[in-house]
């Protein structure tokens, strides 16, 4: 019985970890290229990514990478850096050739 609520104990803090990490995300602000300052919204991110032509498969992988490197006051440009040079060491490159044909 105790051993059963340690662990249901250790589940929900592990759950409210990255909850709490969620919620720091949605309210980190980053910088656009225009130098408006705005909330990061992963969703945003992951919308470009999978128009680049990326698999969804791939775009969790950045995107779990990505949401653990950035930091206040990152600019979108580099965000972007993050995300082709991920996708350029773990798949074939393909988000960099389509993004940069715009």
């Amino acid at each position: 019985m105790l051993k059963t609520k340690i662990t249901l104990l250790f589940i929900v803090s592990l759950i409210a970890e990255k909850h709490c990490r969620l919620l720091n995300l949605l309210q980190m602000k980053i910088v656009k290229h225009s130098g408006d300052i705005v909330d990061f919204n992963p969703v945003k991110l992951e919308n470009s990514l999978l128009k680049s032509g990326a698999s969804q498969l791939v775009v969790d992988v950045i995107l779990k990478t990505i949401q653990k490197e950035i930091y206040e006051g990152i600019s979108t440009k580099q965000i972007y850096k993050m995300a082709f040079s991920l996708d350029s060491s773990n798949t074939t490159g393909f988000i960099k050739s389509n993004y940069f044909c715009r």
